[in-house]
């Protein structure tokens, strides 16, 4: 089960950068604790850290990214690669294109992009 959680170093980072959704799961120690229903964990508790699933982390960044690159695009195929797809910021044509090779390779290149964008 713990597959489909972040890891915690992207936990934390999302925390810094002021993640604070309902979670099922935290990190205390760099353990992951399930917890029973979904409960608001990084504003109440600063001895833990929200350990968000996959796809919580990836809406909760591309609810970030849309003041900036509101034409993000985001594949993703089988075997977790894939690539961030985005305009310039210029007004040429040529996109830009970061490829990943896991999940958590992805997110690692956004929170980058949205630190920078900061």
């Amino acid at each position: 089960m713990e597959k489909e959680f972040v890891t915690y170093e992207i936990a934390l980072a999302l925390k810094e950068l002021g993640f604070d959704e309902p979670c099922c799961a935290l990190f205390r120690h760099e353990r992951l604790f399930p917890i029973l229903g979904f409960e608001i964990i990084n504003s109440i508790k600063q001895s833990v850290i929200a350990a968000p699933l996959w796809q919580q982390a990836f809406n909760w960044i591309f609810k970030q990214l849309d003041f900036y690159y509101p034409f993000i695009r985001l594949e993703i195929y089988s075997d977790a690669s894939g690539g961030w797809y985005a305009p310039p910021d210029d007004d040429s044509n040529e996109y830009w294109n970061t490829p990943f090779s896991s999940l958590e390779e992805a997110i690692n290149q956004v929170l980058d992009l949205i630190l920078k964008s900061k």
